[in-house]
């Protein structure tokens, strides 16, 4: 062990981090849902999108530049298509790239595929948070994001 390394058990960062984004204003289903895909995140082995990322998280929500209680709905037909698009309201991206893959589940479970995109989101973590989702309900999942040009 490195000498100004500390080690944390999962399950006590994870209940820390749900306080704070309890705080922030996050009701407690979607607070522990943030926590316990970043400390997931970390224990994956994909650092860059884990824990380190909550003082950038914490700061967005306290000053309301990510709404912490999205109104996340469709902008697009229900009625008769495996397609449709969710407006985010600006939510924090756990919370909206998790209603966009249960609505991903629900269309393929009625028509054998969905599609889903969105809008007015925030960065969304590991994109395997979602296609778990989907695996673990016996489905192929497919998620993707995009970001501003860097180079």
């Amino acid at each position: 062990m490195v000498e100004d390394e500390v080690l944390l058990d999962s399950e006590a960062l994870q209940a820390f981090l749900t306080e704070l984004f309890q705080n922030s204003g996050l009701s407690a289903e979607d607070a522990i849902f943030t926590a316990q895909k970043l400390v997931e995140s970390n224990l994956w082995g994909i650092d860059s999108h884990g824990v380190i990322r909550v003082p950038i998280y914490l700061r967005r929500l306290r000053s309301r530049a990510v709404n912490p209680n999205p109104k996340i709905h469709s902008i697009s037909s229900q009625d008769s298509s495996a397609l449709e698009i969710l407006d985010g309201d600006n939510g924090l991206g756990f919370i909206v790239g998790r209603e966009a893959m249960k609505r991903v589940i629900q269309l393929a479970a009625r028509f054998n595929v969905g599609v889903v995109g969105v809008i007015r989101s925030n960065h969304f973590g590991v994109a395997g948070i979602y296609t778990r989702m989907a695996s673990d309900q016996g489905m192929i999942g497919i998620a993707m994001t995009n970001a501003a040009p860097f180079m």
